[in-house]
């Protein structure tokens, strides 16, 4: 049986909750990544999606039209957008039953908390089409 540990990927890079939301946009557009871990204190608080950004940006920012009150709000802690009610998994946990819950709860990603609560990785749709990809070979 094929648990999280097998597809989940285990380097995860994280933002604390203070960090500005210009800060989490050029972070995930330098690394080429859709979620962070927020982590504060060594404790994951929450979760930031390229969505949670794309909901709190204005169209205009980076263009001519961008206005002073886009510039003020691209400086918002990310304490203020993250989603604080988290789903999380297990390195153990069988992919079917992680994966089950996400499309069940309409997320695309999964911290992967070790048995003492630490972050051990993270579970994405991308991590899943993985696993369909081993399935159908």
């Amino acid at each position: 049986m094929k648990t999280v540990a097998d597809y989940m990927s285990p380097v995860v890079l994280t933002l604390n909750p203070e960090h500005r939301l210009y800060h989490a946009l050029e972070f995930m557009e330098e690394r080429g990544v859709r979620h962070v871990p927020i982590v504060e204190e060594g404790a994951l608080v929450g979760i930031v999606s390229d969505r949670d950004l794309k909901r709190n940006i204005n169209a205009a920012y980076r263009t001519p039209q961008e206005e002073e009150a886009d510039r003020m709000n691209m400086l918002r802690p990310l304490r203020e957008i993250m989603t604080a009610r988290l789903l999380v998994t297990q390195p153990n946990e069988p992919i079917a039953a992680a994966a089950r819950r996400m499309v069940e709860n309409k997320v695309s990603a999964l911290p992967v908390l070790q048995s003492d609560g630490g972050l051990e990785g993270i579970l994405t749709s991308n991590d899943l089409l993985r696993c369909l990809v081993d399935l159908l070979e």
